[in-house]
């Protein structure tokens, strides 16, 4: 990583690391992992509709054409939230059996900090990060988990690949016409949603592990 990175210096960075341990890390053939995963995804997805409103809200209304984008994006996301739900119920679990961690919370909850205290447009981390996990490594990681637990319980990842190519593309291209200011503050949400993402997938990982040991 260079000394300055850019935006997307970080952002490549930060989507290589976590594809890497999705693809060669995650025992996605252990079903508690894979539904612990699919359980926080529901417990954060549904939050998207209202915290890209909130952010659609308060833009500027010199800037319409920015507010519309953020209505459009919210729109398109809705009833996400019953997909990973579906896949579980594919494999022969229940969303009630997996609460909502902590690490969750915090992943969704400072985002509305962002949103309303700091800029709206900082979001932009949020969605840069899982909407570029999901084109780069949506596509493999469907295919992977197909194999093991059938074609029913990968809807949520597939849905995901295909919608968040233009979703990443137009982001990209906003934010890079964006004053550096506001860059700044899109990569310091950027750097967090990472880490919370990454705080998520461990802990998936530890409840698995868990799982398995009591029932050994």
């Amino acid at each position: 990583m260079k000394n300055n990175p850019t935006i997307f210096d970080s952002l490549n960075t930060y989507v290589e690391k976590t594809g890497k341990f999705l693809m060669e890390e995650a025992p996605w053939e252990n079903k508690d992992f894979y539904a612990a995963w699919l359980a926080q995804a529901c417990y954060y997805i549904r939050h998207s509709t209202r915290l890209l409103a909130l952010t659609g809200a308060n833009i500027p209304v010199e800037d319409n054409s920015m507010h519309y984008r953020f209505l459009k994006h919210c729109a398109e996301e809705k009833g996400h939230e019953n997909l990973p739900v579906a896949d579980m119920k594919a494999f022969g679990r229940n969303i009630a059996d997996f609460p909502e961690f902590a690490s969750t919370q915090a992943f969704y909850q400072t985002q509305y900090y962002w949103i309303e205290h700091v800029h709206p447009l900082a979001f932009f981390g949020y969605i840069l990060f899982l909407e570029s996990l999901a084109c780069d490594y949506g596509p493999k990681l469907a295919e992977k988990i197909e194999k093991i637990h059938g074609p029913k319980s990968i809807s949520f990842l597939k849905v995901h690949s295909d919608a968040d190519i233009e979703h990443v593309r137009d982001a990209i291209e906003r934010v890079q016409k964006l004053p550096l200011e506001q860059q700044k503050l899109i990569q310091e949400n950027l750097k967090l949603t990472y880490s919370l993402y990454w705080d998520i997938c461990q802990q998936a990982l530890a409840m698995a592990t868990d799982k398995k040991t009591k029932a050994a």
